[in-house]
């Protein structure tokens, strides 16, 4: 598996966040939400081994 350096996101994330602050401050509050919940299931979809392993620590921690 690839680290996080290796697939360029060191150099996009800082520009990225930044672009990201600004679109928040300046759209109205509908568009983003919709906007997040979009880059959420993004994310989501993307990461599922991630959140798979971080599922199990919490329910480890947690197992109500």
């Amino acid at each position: 598996m690839a680290t996080v350096q290796d697939r360029g996101f060191d150099r996009i994330g800082l520009p990225a966040y930044r672009a990201a602050s600004l679109a928040a401050q300046n759209l109205p509050e509908p568009v983003t939400s919709l906007v997040a919940s979009a880059i959420g299931l993004g994310f989501g979809a993307g990461m599922r081994g991630r959140r798979t392993m971080i599922e199990r620590h919490l329910r480890r921690v947690d197992p109500r």
